[in-house]
């Protein structure tokens, strides 16, 4: 999953549509989500390089709850930390790059965005 959507579900406890706990941090203390959405986006990263290392052809993230954001939080607390993951990722065994496949579930406004991540 993504960064975004792993922080919703530690800070919320699960899933839910409305992410008050998530969304107040957000807005009250966005340091502190930064910090754990940085510590998120290097596990992923090292996650999907294992993935890479082990064969895999493609890799994807799956940002659940992207589309709950509005277009300027989502840059910021979403897409910014895929691509950070996307810019980490270890070359294939044959050197070149793997493909990624960004999905954010109700993103489709943000498609060019997300295009551009590479």
């Amino acid at each position: 999953g993504s960064p975004w959507t792993l922080a919703t579900y530690m800070i919320e406890g699960g899933s839910n549509r409305d992410f008050v706990k998530t969304k107040t941090m957000l807005y009250g203390q966005p340091e502190i989500l930064t910090l754990l959405l940085e510590k998120l986006a290097a596990s992923v990263t090292d996650y999907l390089n294992a993935q890479i290392a082990a064969g895999a052809q493609v890799v994807q993230i799956f940002d659940t709850w992207g589309g709950a954001l509005s277009a300027a939080a989502y840059r910021e607390f979403s897409l910014r930390y895929m691509e950070k993951i996307v810019a980490g990722l270890a070359p294939g065994p044959d050197g070149e790059k793997v493909p990624a496949i960004l999905f954010t579930k109700g993103g489709g406004m943000w498609l060019e965005a997300i295009a551009a991540t590479g």
